[in-house]
């Protein structure tokens, strides 16, 4: 299950933590965002699926602006994927066989 963040501190901590033993998935998304809805629940499916190498965190962009900038998220949903605390991948859009791609690449 992929995990809502609520703050930025524990987004950090979740990337200092995990992202050496796992790949962080980090969905940047609005609730207004109809793309970002429809492709939700690939996401869950996927955080399910692969959760024993990778972690799915959700950023609501505009709860967390601060995030957003310093990922230089400009559409959504946007996806990073980062391992050992750099970005090492990104999507941006809602195609769900380019997502299952991606994700099958960095797990």
């Amino acid at each position: 299950m992929a995990q809502h963040i609520g703050s930025s501190s524990q987004f950090e901590e979740t990337v200092k933590n995990q992202s050496s033993e796992k790949v962080i998935l980090a969905d940047f998304y609005a609730d207004w965002c109809s793309p970002c809805r429809k492709i939700a629940p690939v996401v869950e499916e996927l955080a399910s699926t692969y959760q024993h190498c990778m972690t799915v965190v959700k950023v609501n962009v505009d709860s967390h602006e601060e995030l957003s900038d310093k990922y230089e998220v400009r559409q959504m949903p946007t996806f990073v994927f980062i391992k050992d605390n750099e970005e090492v991948d990104r999507f941006i859009g809602s195609s769900e066989d380019t997502l299952r791609e991606r994700v099958k690449r960095n797990c």
